[in-house]
This record gives C-alpha cells, sequence and structure tokens, in this order.
C-alpha cells in the first residue's frame, strides 16, 4: 500500500487550486446552469475514471511494460469507442490534409506519448505523486488557453494553478522524505 498520509498538505492544496480555477469567482447559478453543470459532471467523471486508470496503470506497471499495457489498452478504446463515433458521423466524415495532420499529432504523440510516458512515470514514483505531478499540467493548460486560444485567464484561476503547483512541490517533497526514511530502515543503523 501506499502512505497518503504525509502527502495531505500538497493534495488538499492541489484540490484547493482545483476547486479555485473551476468556481473562478462566478456565482453559484452559474455553475449550476444545466448547460454548464452537466459539462461539469462530464469532467467529474472523466477525473473519476482517471483515477481508476492511473491506479491501475500503477498495479500494471510492476508487472509490465509500458508498451504492453498501452497496446492493449488502446486497442481496446478503439474497440469501445469506433461505435460512437460510427453513429456520430465520424467515420465517414471526409477530413482535410490538416486534419489528419491535427488528428495524427493528437492520437500518436499526444495522448499516445502523454499516456507512454505516464506509464513510465508510475514505474519510478508513487501513484498519489504521479496523479499530482500530471494535474500540475494545469498551468501550462492556463497559458495555452490565454496565448494560443485567447479564452480569459483570470487572477482567481492563476492563483488556483500557484495553489497546484504548490501543492505538487509539497507532495513530491513529501514523497522524497518517506523514500529517504526508507532507505534509512533498509540500510540500518
Amino acid at each position: 500500500g501506499e502512505r497518503v498520509l504525509p502527502k495531505w498538505r500538497g493534495l488538499l492544496l492541489s484540490f484547493m487550486g482545483l476547486v479555485l480555477i473551476w468556481w473562478n469567482g462566478q456565482p453559484l447559478g452559474t455553475l449550476l446552469d444545466p448547460q454548464h453543470f452537466t459539462g461539469h459532471l462530464f469532467f467529474i467523471a472523466a477525473g473519476i475514471a482517471s483515477a481508476f486508470q492511473f491506479a491501475g496503470t500503477k498495479v500494471l506497471t510492476a508487472r509490465y511494460t509500458s508498451l504492453e499495457i498501452l497496446i492493449p489498452v488502446f486497442a481496446l478504446s478503439t474497440l469501445i469507442t469506433a461505435p460512437f463515433a460510427w453513429s456520430a458521423g465520424g467515420l465517414t466524415t471526409s477530413y482535410s490534409a490538416s486534419t489528419w495532420a491535427l488528428i495524427l499529432i493528437l492520437g500518436i504523440m499526444i495522448t499516445g506519448g502523454s499516456f507512454f510516458f505516464m506509464a513510465e512515470g508510475y514505474q519510478r514514483c508513487s501513484a498519489t505523486t504521479a496523479v499530482v505531478i500530471t494535474n500540475s499540467s494545469i498551468f501550462l493548460t492556463l497559458l495555452v488557453s490565454r496565448y494560443l486560444l485567447h479564452e480569459s485567464v483570470s487572477g482567481i484561476m492563476i492563483a488556483g494553478a500557484i495553489f497546484g503547483v504548490v501543492g505538487t512541490l509539497a507532495v513530491v517533497h513529501a514523497e522524497r522524505r518517506l523514500i529517504q526514511a526508507n532507505h534509512k530502515i533498509m540500510s540500518g543503523p
């Protein structure tokens, strides 16, 4: 089992950062508006699914290489999502060459690459630390949202991202202390 208690401060800071970004100073009525609320529920469901994916990947990386895990996972994901894509017309749409290039970049380099790097990371650190470090990409996402997508990024969102990064650093620091304590115990007096 993994010891989470020493990391609770960092986890709490990271969670507070996520809440700040989600809230973004909006009135409760806006957050509960059906249009936004349904989207929030989808992201919560995705977060829950990701938690199981992270835990499952951590368990599997103890026995298999990253590619031995990811190839069957992506094959199953394709089989599961293909009917949905088919019914939405996604497989019958004719795409331009630039759209195909973007799809290949997103699929191979970004999605495949990120999952490969995550699986490799799980072999080298705890699941809690891996998830918090992965979620620290929120700060980078805010920068991309602002400068590439020209979306509005508020001070509250920046504060949330800072909370997330500080929480990540706290979790990593706690993990290092646990590793050092375990090495001292293993090596004896």
